[in-house]
């Protein structure tokens, strides 16, 4: 097979550092395409391949290791290795256990985890589902995990509303009722994005219309008079349509719709479908994600600046505020293109430095961002 390595990197040194890794590795895993990776299999594994490319300055990708390694109904334990998906996980589990999916269910248990990831559970904050790790050379090789009990009922609630001002009321009001555990965080409020009564997709980055998404599970009684709560509170907020769907704890058939089998445990992949991306099977996309201070004004604020910076380049955008249960806003500017087109990509380019500049003029630190604009946010 012939190998792709980076501009400017040395063909003879190259391949000296792959034979050096297959050596001790094995062929299966080194992979030489698009740059050096190293696969490593297992913790004896990791040692050689940490050691190696802090030699050769290659990559270790453990995605190999993506085993369940142990499942204690009794405890509510699980045991994964880094490589291990969220799906992975949940088809590991017996119908008792539940799992706290984030948003959108790929991601990795232990990467998500680390990483401050947040999903639809009592944890909520996915950090706090850690109860152990194991490292090798400084990387994480096992992780102990704390399930869930699933619970009589869980209700999969949404609320809509129009507009930035409605944006900032909404916000203020979910506060309180977040930090007071009072609704079953996080919640997810999107612009310019949303599913229909049939489960079925649809991109309108042009749309004023949001869609606040949240949990409720427990007892149904308690689910019930969460829900009054909650729907007091979100009705101050002039303009709000409130609406659920109730679901028995183990009952993932009736969930049609990508939300209702989130909230459910269910991990879905049905946002990586061609048929809901606005340029098919190719589109690509950037993500802009920022905290933002908690206030509604602010957040409102942020979006209609970024908004009007992507207009200034030709481009729309897909607005996500995510709430957590700690009182903080994640905002996320998400601009779809073609890869293949290069003005699209210049273009992007453009748009996403200036987001860098006018997120940071309305206290917008981001807390992720994409590798050529890193100096911009130092």
């Amino acid at each position: 097979m012939e190998s792709t390595v980076l501009r400017g990197t040395d063909i003879s040194a190259y391949d000296r550092v792959v034979r050096a890794l297959r050596a001790e590795l094995g062929d299966e895993a080194v992979r030489t395409a698009p740059t050096l990776t190293v696969t490593p299999g297992n913790a004896e594994e990791i040692r050689v391949a940490v050691r190696l490319a802090g030699e050769h300055h290659v990559t270790v990708d453990p995605h190999r290791m993506n085993r369940i390694l142990d499942v204690d109904p009794l405890r509510a334990r699980a045991v994964v290795e880094p490589g291990a998906r969220w799906s992975d996980l949940y088809d590991a589990l017996d119908d008792g256990l539940w799992i706290p999916v984030p948003d959108l269910g790929w991601d990795g248990v232990i990467g998500d985890g680390l990483a401050s990831g947040v999903g639809f559970s009592r944890d909520r904050e996915h950090l706090a589902g850690l109860c152990g790790t194991r490292r090798t050379a400084g990387v994480v090789t096992r992780i102990s995990w704390r399930l869930a009990r699933r619970p009589e009922v869980y209700a999969e609630c949404r609320a809509g509303f129009t507009g930035p001002r409605a944006l900032a009321r909404v916000l203020d009001a979910l506060r309180d009722p977040l930090l007071q555990r009072a609704v079953d965080g996080p919640v997810v409020l999107t612009r310019g994005f949303d599913f229909d009564e049939n489960g079925v997709g649809g991109v309108d980055p042009d749309g004023d219309g949001w869609v606040a998404r949240f949990r409720m599970c427990g007892p149904a009684t308690a689910v019930d008079a969460g829900y009054a709560k909650a729907a007091e509170i979100l009705l101050r907020a002039a303009g709000v349509r409130l609406s659920r769907r109730t679901f028995g704890g183990d009952d993932v058939a009736e969930a049609a719709r990508l939300d209702e089998r989130l909230r459910g445990a269910v991990p879905d992949m049905d946002l990586r479908e061609p048929a809901v991306l606005p340029h098919g099977e190719g589109t690509a996309h950037v993500d802009f994600t920022p905290l933002s201070p908690v206030s509604g004004a602010i957040v409102a604020r942020a979006d209609e600046v970024a908004r009007s910076r992507c207009a200034q380049h030709g481009r729309s955008c897909v607005s996500t505020v995510v709430v957590r249960p700690s009182g903080t806003h994640h905002h996320i500017t998400t601009v779809f293109f073609n890869p293949r087109d290069r003005r699209q990509v210049r273009s992007l380019h453009g748009c996403y430095a200036g987001l860098v500049e006018d997120l940071a003029e309305v206290r917008h630190a981001p807390y992720r961002t994409n590798l050529d604009v890193r100096g911009q946010t130092r």
